[in-house]
């Protein structure tokens, strides 16, 4: 099965960084401010392939929902729920930073590449701009980009982040 084809699952496991991590993709690295929060604004398309241009959520605040910790674009997301926030702590000597969300977790990615939020495995992230002057989101461990699919049925309806799947642009934005 392909990653692509890898469904959402509420009890897939997480991601656990093993070996070294990959290089940075070539391109211009994003300049963060480690003191500052930022929220991830995402150009993509919505389920009927209008252009959106959106924040980063939490698919929920707290369990028991199933797949609570996801990280999505838009969806049925609890109108209690507010974009999460980033911190981009300072890149290590290879150019990754590790992101912290603002409820204490850190963004990474579960074991078939679906984007969540960790409280135990944080890895490497940077939004890297190409030759083209698309601004991408790349992690040290999974190659390629972050992008994005829309699934419901068994899981709420969402767009929900991943890797491998229909490329976004992004770019960080000061947080209100």
């Amino acid at each position: 099965m392909s990653d692509q084809e890898r469904p959402l699952s509420a009890d897939d496991e997480p991601f656990v960084p093993t070996g070294e991590p990959r290089p940075l993709p070539a391109g211009e690295a994003f300049k963060a401010d480690p003191n500052t929060w930022y929220h991830l604004k995402v150009h993509y398309k919505d389920d009927k392939g209008n252009p959106v241009v959106g924040l980063m959520y939490p698919l929920n605040n707290s369990f028991p929902p199933s797949f609570w910790d996801y990280q999505v674009l838009s969806g049925l997301i609890p109108a209690v729920v507010k974009p999460s926030k980033v911190k981009v702590h300072p890149p290590d000597s290879t150019g990754w930073s590790k992101w912290e969300l603002d409820d204490g977790n850190w963004l990474s990615i579960k074991a078939t590449g679906w984007i969540y939020r960790s409280s135990a495995y944080p890895i490497g992230w940077q939004i890297m701009k190409d030759a083209g002057g698309n601004s991408r989101l790349c992690n040290n461990y999974w190659a390629g980009e972050a992008g994005y699919d829309w699934k419901g049925g068994t899981a709420p309806d969402a767009c929900y982040m991943g890797m491998k799947r229909s490329p976004f642009t992004c770019e960080l934005v000061p947080a209100e």
